[in-house]
């Protein structure tokens, strides 16, 4: 999808229905062969909150991090 819709930021959870999590998801991205879809601003905004589920977020190459509950105006 966003190979076709081009996003210039991307709202990622980590847990995911269907067959990705959130993780394989940015590490595809980032591994992308398009260099701009490769660098856009990934935000994981999730309710998994734990500092092992932020590290790895950031390991997958997350830009930022955003625990749910959120609020909207945080992300203008």
């Amino acid at each position: 999808m966003a190979r076709h819709l081009r996003p210039n930021l991307i709202l990622l959870d980590l847990n995911l229905q269907g067959y990705h999590d959130g993780l394989e998801v940015c590490q595809t991205l980032r591994n992308e062969a398009d260099p701009i879809l490769a660098e856009v601003p990934i935000v994981m905004l999730t309710g998994a909150t734990t500092e092992a589920d932020i590290k790895a977020a950031l390991k997958a190459g997350a830009n930022s991090y955003m625990g749910k509950p959120y609020n909207p105006k945080s992300l203008g």
